[in-house]
């Protein structure tokens, strides 16, 4: 298997493909030097990043014959950025910025960047907006936009080549949402920062129907991460920076969570996490311990350490 990580290093290592054999064994196959590239998604076979300069500096790259090469750059207004989702459906680029709360969105043609871009923000009065993820629904008619300091999530619809704000739905006040996921068109789940919970949300009568905490067994400080599902949407998993946890939930008929159990992560301070596409490993980047671990779901152990500079997003390509 081969892997793609990236995170908030400056170097020429900050973003890599890396190769996995059969007896878990890796080798660094090439390298891109970018400035904190600490997200990326993958669109029509091409990846997109970002890092951040004196301003945000969009890319497109590519993976052939086991080398990295970028194919197109732009530069947008503002110096930071977040988080980013791809519409295949579109064929659109959509990015959210942590400093205030805005978002973007650029058309992708033929693999190169359309110049016409779109920015906005969710947000008319002079509050502290902090937008921390951006995800599409699977039917990709619908965006979401998670802003951890308002204990918001607004809701944009595709309108041609736009986007525009339809509704927003509020959480608990101080409970900081940080990363939201569709289960499917009706139902959104949502990780909390300051709360460490997971609070499931109505899409259809936008109500919360659902809040249960990712540290049944941990009273110690730490701090909500990132969610995924499961391929077959039978498992949700969040990740806990602090107890160094990934927490385990059964998703049940009617779309509300139980507990399952707890594992570790095999490091410090989980950014971001992912699933190997046959949803039996998890890979965790584990920010303070500079390392990747690679984690036997049905084990419950970690199995590879990939080394690399404050990692904060990995995916199996």
């Amino acid at each position: 298997m081969k892997l793609l990580v990236s995170g908030y290093g400056k170097n020429d290592k900050s973003v890599q493909l890396v190769e996995i054999d059969h007896q878990m064994k890796y080798q660094v196959l090439s390298k891109l030097g970018l400035s904190s590239p600490s997200f990326f998604v993958e669109g029509d076979d091409y990846f997109y990043t970002f890092e951040q300069k004196s301003s945000v500096l969009l890319h497109i790259f590519q993976v052939k014959e086991n080398k990295l090469f970028v194919v197109d750059s732009l530069a947008l207004d503002g110096d930071d950025l977040t988080h980013l989702a791809y519409s295949k459906k579109h064929k659109m680029l959509i990015g959210c910025s942590y400093k205030n709360g805005s978002f973007f969105s650029v058309k992708i043609l033929d693999g190169l960047f359309s110049r016409q871009i779109q920015y906005g923000t969710q947000v008319e009065e002079q509050k502290l907006s902090r937008a921390h993820c951006v995800t599409i629904n699977l039917s990709e008619t619908e965006v979401a936009i998670v802003n951890i300091s308002l204990d918001e999530i607004f809701f944009f619809s595709f309108v041609e080549d736009k986007l525009l704000f339809t509704k927003q739905i509020s959480v608990p006040i101080g409970s900081g949402p940080r990363h939201g996921v569709y289960l499917n068109n009706q139902v959104f789940y949502i990780i909390t920062e300051y709360s460490n919970e997971i609070i499931v949300v109505d899409l259809i009568k936008n109500i919360v129907i659902q809040t249960i905490s990712t540290l049944p067994h941990f009273e110690d400080k730490s701090f909500g991460a990132t969610l995924m599902i499961s391929n077959d949407k039978k498992h949700l998993y969040a990740s806990n920076r602090g107890e160094d946890s990934i927490a385990i939930f059964e998703i049940q008929d009617n779309n509300h969570l139980s507990y399952i159990k707890t594992i570790g992560c095999g490091g410090l301070h989980p950014r971001h996490m992912t699933l190997s596409k046959d949803n039996k490993l998890i890979f965790s980047c584990n920010l303070h311990s500079n390392q990747v671990s690679v984690i036997d779901i049905k084990e419950e152990k970690v199995i590879l350490e990939i080394p690399f500079e404050v990692p904060s997003c990995v995916f199996e390509i």
